[in-house]
């Protein structure tokens, strides 16, 4: 389907346990946007990782190629390399704001880290027509 939003927030793996949702993201939000492979990808200090279906792009400079085109599958542990790599501190991104539907002084919540796999208006990020989505640091909450 064209200029599908997609927009689902979870926790890292380590706080899964057996179930990946981050995976079963990717794979939902390939599927929908009609891209079975990401041919590219950049890191934006306030978007995240950026997936391309190709680098015609007109951001095509600040683009990394991927060595062969990746499925949700095989680009799955360049997601989880790209947000531990942020929570490690290695990389500067900024995080997602905290949840508006959520009271910030809680004492029944917990938050724990997690992603954000989106796209923008029009199914696109940042408004460029080749990227087709975005995985970004996120806190995940959880009530007690």
């Amino acid at each position: 389907m064209e200029n599908t939003i997609f927009n689902v927030m979870g926790a890292l793996p380590q706080y899964e346990g057996d179930e990946c949702n981050l995976l079963n993201a990717l794979k939902l939000a390939f599927a929908v946007s009609d891209h079975s492979k990401a041919k590219a990808f950049r890191i934006d200090k306030n978007k995240g990782l950026i997936l391309y279906w190709t680098d015609a792009s007109e951001k095509r400079e600040q683009i990394n190629m991927f060595v062969t085109p990746l499925t949700a599958e095989q680009v799955y542990p360049q997601v989880k390399a790209f947000l531990e790599s942020f929570y490690d501190g290695d990389i500067e991104v900024e995080i997602e704001d905290f949840d508006e539907n959520m009271e910030e002084e809680d004492d029944d919540l917990t938050s724990v880290e997690g992603w954000r796999v989106y796209t923008e208006k029009w199914g696109r990020i940042d408004g460029d027509t080749y990227a087709f989505l975005a995985i970004k640091p996120a806190y995940e909450n959880y009530g007690k």
